[in-house]
């Protein structure tokens, strides 16, 4: 967890927020144009997904920017999938509710799906020292997601519209210090924390000839963006001073500080790509990709507030963002060559070439290969290496606040991956185990450097900056069961830091990522599918070593210009629920999270423990037509 949204580190490698995880809808990306950031959250509704697809490791030849460190895709139900519809509520605790909608229909020639959800919870309450804190809320205006997609012959077209805005737990600044959430007025509406607004358009064309496939599409998106952060209830006057000089205010007021920044950008770009599928003599075939690029992404000039008292206004600032257009081209091949039906090579190459919004341009090449043996039904192993980038967040680059900026220092984050991969399948026992083991170089990591945002000598007016080098390596693990009654998933995963130079880090110990987690989730079929009516009863469990934390308190580190480390407690966390669904296609269903109320805290870059949420429930019903 971060000061303002939840944060997924994938094999140790974390950012202020979740940035190095490209997150895709069919295909289409997700992440904001301008911080890289997508929250696994609920501005996603889950009735409208057809399966999760996972890459792991590097992706950048396939997919371009933000692909550092695995790929999530989700892919839509089809209208042929539902024929019909389905519409849900649900309410549980701490004052949570929700609702969707999915209908959708299709033939041979047209298929068309529309779906929509919101989602509203006032969070627990936890009241410090007489305040109350909360955990897990999304208030004020309630997170959503709209979207529809709809077939017709050759041509896509798909539209999304999503909202989502979590509620901060900590202030920004002096990191543990309660504020009171309550007494804050609202900007634009929203009280405080990281709001996000998108609107997103894809039109695809694809066509097959025989062994040719042709495809292009064009997108247009505008996201709204705002970051209401709460500085404290009450500030030193010292340190509110140093940020009055760096925000550019002349009134130094000390109570009841609140800051946000708002800004709209948008983004246009579109790609062309060719599919050969080719026969080399009885035994050799393959298929070959070739593609072309392109994105323009322009932000507004922004405005930054700064308001004291905790509701009014004191100073507005205009103009924080470079203007311009920010663009990017690129090229990719990609080649799947069987020598084979048991021995499959893979590989690729994208080049990028990027013009930046302060003027900087960037060249890359991002190369990908692997190697899959298949010797039977049973056995899959295959060996990759791949090389990836992404480009340092456009509001790190772009920003002229120098208390969030880092200019045309920032360089791309850059990372190396080996993997081996081993896949067993036991059909006849309903059994599927997959091992993987990894070794990633990561270099040029950017972070919020508190050195220098506490630093009165500092010259460079920059904040986020490059870290060093880090090498990880791990082992992941998957066991799946599945019968006529009973589906079983457990992983466990294992990852260790080798070699470790200026990076945010504790000897061997990597701030904030635990060295091991496992989950296991379970579900059983207490009246068997085929007898009509269905009942499931589900449980699943969480567990995760202790890892090293750092508060970055940056009141103390604007005083004394350090932060502190602690040991941040492994748990286990334990959920079970049921799900009841007539024939009648009414269902229902109960869930309990946190079952024992066990007390836990979870780490992230700006903030020290964040609590996690207490035992709570949540009861849904669902009638499908």
């Amino acid at each position: 967890i971060s000061s303002l949204e939840e944060n997924v580190a994938m094999r140790g490698v974390s950012g202020l927020g979740q940035e190095t995880i490209l997150i895709m809808l069919d295909g289409h990306r997700l992440n904001s144009q301008s911080t890289n950031s997508e929250s696994f959250d609920f501005r996603n509704s889950l009735d409208k997904i057809k399966q999760i697809e996972v890459l792991r490791g590097p992706a950048s030849s396939l997919y371009g920017n933000v692909a550092l460190t695995a790929v999530v895709n989700i892919v839509t139900r089809s209208g042929s999938d539902m024929d019909g519809g389905r519409i849900s509520a649900m309410g549980g605790a701490n004052k949570a509710y929700g609702g969707s909608f999915t209908f959708g229909h299709g033939n041979l020639q047209s298929d068309y799906m529309v779906w929509g959800s919101i989602y509203n919870s006032e969070g627990e309450k936890k009241v410090l020292s007489g305040t109350t804190h909360y955990i897990g809320a999304y208030n004020q205006k309630p997170t959503f997601d709209l979207g529809t997609r709809i077939h017709w012959g050759d041509v896509n077209l798909s539209v999304i519209g999503q909202h989502g805005h979590p509620v901060p737990y900590y202030n920004l600044l002096s990191i543990g210090e309660a504020f009171s959430y309550d007494d804050y007025g609202t900007y634009n509406g929203e009280g405080p924390g990281m709001s996000r607004t998108n609107i997103r358009a894809d039109l695809e064309w694809n066509h097959t000839w025989n062994d040719l496939s042709l495809s292009a599409s064009i997108y247009a998106a505008n996201e709204r963006m705002q970051i209401y952060n709460v500085i404290g209830d009450t500030i030193p006057y010292m340190v509110m001073a140093y940020l009055a000089q760096a925000l550019g205010i002349k009134d130094v007021k000390t109570r009841g500080i609140r800051q946000a920044i708002s800004w709209d950008d948008y983004s246009f770009g579109g790609t062309v790509s060719g599919l050969y599928n080719y026969s080399l003599g009885q035994q050799m075939s393959g298929s070959l990709l070739v593609g072309l690029q392109f994105e323009d992404f322009i932000a507004d000039d922004g405005i930054l507030m700064i308001g004291a008292d905790y509701n009014n206004t004191n100073n507005v600032r205009h103009s924080i963002i470079l203007d311009g257009i920010e663009r990017t081209l690129s090229s990719f091949v990609q080649v799947k060559h069987y020598f084979t039906k048991e021995l499959i090579f893979n590989g690729g190459l994208r080049y990028d070439f990027k013009h930046r919004l302060d003027g900087r341009t960037i060249n890359t090449l991002s190369p990908r290969v692997s190697l899959i043996w298949m010797p039977n039904q049973m056995f899959t192993v295959k060996g990759a290496y791949s090389h990836a980038f992404v480009d340092a967040a456009a509001f790190y680059r772009a920003s002229t606040i120098s208390l969030f900026s880092g200019g045309t220092n920032l360089n791309p984050e850059i990372m190396d991956s080996y993997q081996l991969d081993a896949i067993i399948n036991w059909k006849d026992l309903g059994l599927r185990y997959e091992f993987n083991t990894f070794y990633n170089v990561v270099k040029d990591m950017v972070y919020f450097n508190t050195s220098i945002a506490g630093s009165t000598t500092e010259t460079t007016p920059t904040t986020f900056t490059n870290a060093g080098r880090i090498a990880m390596g791990g082992i992941e693990n998957v066991l799946q069961y599945t019968s006529d009654r009973i589906v079983a998933n457990l992983n466990a995963t294992f990852q260790y830091p080798f070699d470790i130079k200026q990076y945010s880090s504790s000897g061997h110990n990597v701030l904030n990522v635990p060295r091991f987690m496992g989950n296991a989730v379970a579900q059983y079929a207490v009246l068997a599918p085929q007898n009509g009516d269905r009942l499931w009863i589900r449980a699943n469990m969480h567990a995760q070593s202790s890892f090293d934390c750092q508060t970055n308190d940056l009141t103390m580190i604007f005083v004394g210009g350090q932060s502190e480390s602690y040991k941040q407690d492994g748990y286990v966390l334990l959920g079970a629920g049921a799900e009841y669904k007539w024939n009648k296609g009414i269902s229902v269903s109960f869930d309990v999270y946190n079952l024992t109320n066990k007390d836990y805290e979870i780490g992230g870059q700006l903030l020290k423990g964040v609590p996690g949420l207490g035992r709570s429930f949540m009861a849904r019903i669902a009638y499908d037509f």
